[in-house]
């Protein structure tokens, strides 16, 4: 039986194979009367398909792939793929009529490929049949993230279908922009999951969205809050506004129960500290420490951040620079620097607030970090060889002020005491002494070979200087002389002294010191019997008797012009060999 079967299948497949080379025409039938659109008809007609973007008809796609397919019943014929030109289209000719089925394959990036599948029976009565394929632009999904209308970096979403799934996650950045790209239609939901301490949740998170085949443009999604506010200090110099560094400040919140939120808030280089971001609350900021080099009192403030706060909640402290002051000592002849002079300052209660400090180089010594007030500055060290034109001067000090005063002093003044004899010769050895105006002696001095003595380091004023002795065979003719000094000038005197004994004869009208001129003297021996010499007074009324040994002589006015003298005209006079005698003639 089972080798009767077999024999009957191999029977019926060599019918089958048999069949299958017979042209199909044997077995098609056809409705058209004509008998020319059968299917095997080679009639030469052809298919064209133009992929289209359906969001605009007149833009072509090329590159799209489409598929063609004979799928008339027992003449089934895959022709292949084919991929549109610049037109946009493809075309399959020489096509024998029968049903034929379109198929997309392929589209071009930023499309959605179309799923339709276009079938229908293609006759030969036609030499072209024209198939359009539309295809939509893909949709992207964009999600802006902002605070206050400012963009927000690092704000995490996620995008996740009606089942969870979770579809894509992004991070924004720095301008607040994060990219899904392309999303299959559908409905998703998106979800900022964190974001920044510095801004609060969007006002509406998540959020719904909805992609339907038809979309055609790009979605974009914005998510928006406000920002939680920041404190910012500025602390600045009160006079320049310079920023002040390393200032020290505390934040406290004062809610119940209150809490330090920052102990250790530190100025930078630009003199700005920065906390937060804040949660609603009252708060205190308080300065805790000034810096270095500056004063000022340490202040606080108190604000209130509210949910609808945002930005940036300034808060400015100042301090101030102590003053200084530097004084300058200068020459007052030359304005060349006196170093090496000291100066001491004293506050407004007599109390030293500074030094004593000397001078440099420059002539300057600087008293700085001085609280405001009143202070006075008193030189109290001076180099040898000169005075203070000023010993003390006032000044007031300011914060944030750098003050100059300047001191002069003037070199002293010296003095240089000449001795000649009456030609004018050098006389050493003649010795003086100085006092000043109220007979306090000042020093002694002996002239040298050339004739001079030197005194220097003088306070300026009148000096009295008093020849004491003079040398051997010569006469002092004047035993004192005032002399004025000046601060900064050498004065001189000169001294004459004479090789022999002499007599000065003075003529004044009684009560002055004006001159008799014309009054004629005569000198006498000590007996009154011999006339030595006669001279006439010249303008300074004084005639000179030199030439003598020592002795005793009498001076007689023996003729005076108009006038008659209120005493005797005769005195006796003794010359000594080391002063000269003068003698006064009073007349009315």
């Amino acid at each position: 039986m089972a080798k009767l079967i077999n024999k009957w299948v191999a029977g019926l497949l060599a019918v089958v194979m048999l069949l299958g080379m017979l042209p199909m025409s044997v077995f098609a039938t056809s409705s058209n009367t004509d008998g020319n659109d059968q299917p095997g008809w080679n009639g030469g007609t052809a298919i064209t398909v133009r992929v289209r973007d359906a969001s605009d008809e007149a833009k072509v796609l090329e590159g799209a792939g489409v598929k063609l397919e004979r799928v008339t019943a027992g003449r089934y014929r895959d022709y292949g793929t084919l991929y549109t030109d610049g037109t946009g289209t493809v075309t399959w000719s020489n096509l024998e009529a029968g049903l034929y089925r379109v198929t997309q394959t392929y589209t071009l990036d930023g499309y959605k490929m179309s799923t339709y599948m276009w079938q229908g029976w293609i006759g030969t009565e036609d030499d072209s049949h024209i198939i359009d394929i539309d295809n939509y632009p893909e949709i992207t999904l964009t999600v802006i993230r902002k605070a206050n209308g400012d963009p927000v970096e690092g704000s995490v979403f996620v995008v996740r279908d009606t089942n969870g799934g979770e579809i894509g996650r992004g991070v924004t950045d720095e301008n607040g922009v994060v990219e899904f790209g392309t999303i299959a239609p559908g409905d998703y939901t998106v979800t900022e999951e964190s974001h920044p301490d510095d801004v609060d949740v969007p006002l509406q998170n998540p959020q719904s969205l909805h992609i339907s085949t038809e979309e055609q443009e790009p979605i974009v999604l914005l998510f928006e809050s406000t920002k939680r506010p920041t404190l910012i200090i500025y602390y600045m110099e009160t006079a320049t506004g310079l920023p002040i560094a390393n200032g020290r400040f505390t934040l406290t919140k004062t809610d119940a129960p209150s809490s330090v939120i920052d102990s250790e808030i530190i100025t930078d280089d630009a003199g700005i500290a920065t906390v937060g971001p804040l949660e609603p609350g009252d708060y205190i900021i308080s300065q805790t420490r000034v810096p270095d080099g500056y004063i000022g009192e340490l202040n606080s403030s108190s604000f209130t951040v509210t949910a609808q706060s945002d930005g940036a909640i300034i808060r400015e402290f100042y301090a101030d620079r102590p003053g200084s002051v530097t004084f300058q000592v200068l020459d007052s002849l030359t304005d060349e620097p006196i170093p090496g002079v000291e100066v001491t300052l004293y506050s407004q209660g007599n109390q030293i607030a500074g030094g004593p400090l000397t001078t440099n180089n420059e002539g300057r010594v600087t008293f700085g970090n001085l609280p405001s007030g009143n202070y006075s500055a008193v030189i109290t060290g001076v180099p040898d060889g000169y005075t203070m034109d000023l010993t003390t001067m006032p000044v007031f000090i300011e914060p944030n002020k750098d003050i100059d005063r300047t001191f002069t002093a003037t070199i002293k003044a010296s003095l240089t005491i000449y001795a000649e004899d009456e030609l004018g010769n050098a006389l050493s050895n003649c010795e003086f002494v100085v006092y000043r105006q109220n007979g306090t002696k000042v020093g002694e001095v002996t002239t040298n070979g050339s004739g001079a003595a030197i005194l220097p380091n003088l306070d300026p004023g009148y000096y009295v200087v008093e020849q004491v002795s003079a040398p051997n065979g010569y006469v002092i003719t004047d035993a004192t002389k005032s002399v004025q000094v000046v601060a900064g000038q050498m004065a001189e005197t000169t001294f004459i002294c004479r090789s022999h004994p002499y007599i000065i004869v003075y003529g004044n009208v009684v009560g002055t010191s004006a001159p008799v001129p014309g009054a004629t003297y005569q000198l006498w021996d000590a007996t009154n019997t011999q006339v030595l010499q006669t001279k006439v007074a010249g303008n300074d009324g004084t005639v000179l008797f030199d030439d003598l040994t020592p002795g005793t002589y009498v001076v007689r006015c023996i003729a005076f012009p108009h006038r008659c003298p209120r005493h005797t005209g005769t005195q006796a006079r003794s010359a000594s060999a080391s002063k000269a005698v003068v003698t006064n003639f009073v007349f009315d």
